[in-house]
């Protein structure tokens, strides 16, 4: 059995997750952007010392559900503080993605983890994260299983 330590990057003082409208949080967790990443990267390594098996965080766009704007770059800064943890993202949202792109987010902390990385894919269940991307959430079924629509040059 192996055991993992997740990492969501919150930091809201509206809760909008599964509400039709936002509805302020009745425990809200007034933290800075820079102080969410760095308790995340205290937290991984914590996490490796009192021998985790594995460090994963979100990937939402625009929510205060989750402040990472870039869960592959953190995966890189967890990769270069740890040495054994296996690192991973639940979920990538692939539908956001061109293929070739998140091959390339993924390589980097797949790299510099020697090999530790565990990917999460997913197609996204926040409609306001797709409307941010102009793209509608009715495709994302299509677009995790088939690829979006790209024109390659």
């Amino acid at each position: 059995m192996e055991f993992g330590c997740f990492f969501v990057g919150q930091r809201p003082l509206v809760h909008e997750q599964y509400a039709d409208r936002p509805e302020l949080n009745p425990l809200p967790i007034a933290r800075t952007d820079a102080e969410v990443y760095h308790d995340i990267l205290r937290g991984a390594k914590l996490a490796e010392t009192l021998g985790f098996d594995s460090v994963w965080v979100a990937e939402h766009a625009f929510s205060e559900h989750s402040i990472i704007s870039s869960p592959h770059s953190l995966l890189a800064a967890i990769a270069v503080q740890t040495n054994r943890v296996k690192v991973g993202v639940a979920c990538s949202i692939v539908p956001w993605y061109h293929p070739l792109r998140l091959a390339q987010d993924l390589a980097t902390p797949d790299i510099l983890s020697e090999g530790r990385l565990v990917i999460g894919a997913g197609r996204g269940y926040q409609k306001q994260e797709f409307d941010a991307y102009g793209m509608d959430i009715a495709e994302s079924r299509e677009r995790l299983l088939h690829g979006p629509r790209w024109s390659v040059v």
